[in-house]
């Protein structure tokens, strides 16, 4: 399997593309908890993005077994975990993932835990690296209110996805499992496009200096 999954560093021409040019994967993970050691992912979504649009007919979303069902009791998103044991092992899944990402920018909001699970699980199957450029919805938010670039009275202090989409307008479902938070992501990185363009942000380069997700919650 590892032969069908030769990635490639991410191409330095990307980072002087347009950032309204560009591919993108917006991904979210459900996790049984946040103990790398012990816990594990048990759905990813994503949804593709053209520039600034969503690809609604480019979606996925994959429940998977955990790699330990001792946490029975455990209720994510609606799903148990002795539910979950009836679904497939991560590594075909995660093939996938890795085909639908391809080379292209990857966006998450608050990624870096889903980001540190979803590397341990690829290097842990298949011995290789996410090289993809990654950006961070919440990160690039936190620049431009610090900014103020919306004109608005934004609060840089909040954090959280769904309170940052409804600040953006975006309308928020009942249904909250990693595809949906995807969705939610990418309406919210919609949004913040065009600010970032105002603020002088125009390439791929440019984008991941702001959106790096190692920055915590600078």
């Amino acid at each position: 399997m590892t032969g069908r999954l030769k990635r490639r560093n991410h191409d330095d021409s990307v980072e002087s593309m347009s950032i309204t040019h560009a591919k993108y994967v917006v991904i979210d993970t459900e996790l049984t908890g946040l103990d790398e050691q012990r816990d594990s992912i048990i759905s990813i979504g994503a949804i593709r993005m053209s520039g600034g649009r969503i690809e609604l007919g480019e979606t996925f979303y994959r429940l998977m077994r955990p790699a330990e069902p001792s946490t029975q009791g455990v209720s994510i998103q609606g799903n148990t975990v002795p539910g979950l044991l009836l679904e497939p092992e991560i590594a075909p899944i995660l093939s996938e993932f890795l085909s639908l990402c391809g080379n292209d920018v990857i966006v998450g909001h608050l990624i870096f835990t889903d980001l540190a699970f979803l590397k341990n699980e690829v290097r842990r199957f298949f011995g290789l690296e996410v090289k993809n450029p990654i950006v961070d919805t919440y990160q690039l938010y936190h620049w431009l209110m610090r900014r103020e670039a919306s004109g608005t009275t934004y609060s840089p202090r909040e954090v959280k996805l769904y309170e940052i989409a409804s600040q953006l307008g975006v309308t928020i479902s009942d249904t909250h499992d990693a595809m949906s938070d995807a969705f939610v992501t990418a309406q919210v990185f919609q949004r913040l496009m065009p600010m970032l363009i105002r603020e002088g942000v125009r390439t791929v380069g440019e984008l991941l200096r702001i959106g790096d997700p190692s920055e915590g919650l600078r």
